[in-house]
């Protein structure tokens, strides 16, 4: 009787085991999914290295005023057809060099690389 107390309890830690071993993995599974479309940072981040090629020109005029991002909200984003590109709208407040703040809601295609996600343009 002993024994086959201790055979039903090695059957429970198993299944437990196993129980949580399908859980871990799952829960690893779902985890790759994100990174399907940008986060709002992500887009910020390809914003900011967008940026960075208008900011050294407008330093080579000479003067050390640049574009600044001040907010950037992310709406949503979708797939773009026939392409590994993903399409989001976002609303982006900048500080621009003689423009003063400016506010605009536009939509860019995104792509995953390497280094992170990358603004593509239209």
């Amino acid at each position: 009787m002993h024994s086959l107390y201790r055979l039903h309890l090695r059957a429970a830690v198993f299944k437990n085991q196993k129980i949580f071993a399908i859980a871990a993995l799952s829960g690893l599974l779902l985890a790759g999914c994100g990174g399907s479309e940008p986060s709002e940072a992500d887009i910020r981040s390809a914003f900011d290295h967008q940026l960075e090629g208008a900011n050294s020109l407008i330093g080579r005029l000479g003067t050390d005023q640049k574009v600044e991002i001040l907010s950037l909200t992310k709406h949503q984003c979708k797939e773009k057809q026939d392409s590994t590109a993903v399409i989001c709208s976002f609303t982006v407040k900048m500080k621009i060099p003689m423009l003063g703040e400016q506010e605009q809601t536009t939509e860019n295609a995104f792509i995953k690389g390497p280094d992170g996600w990358r603004l593509l343009g239209n």
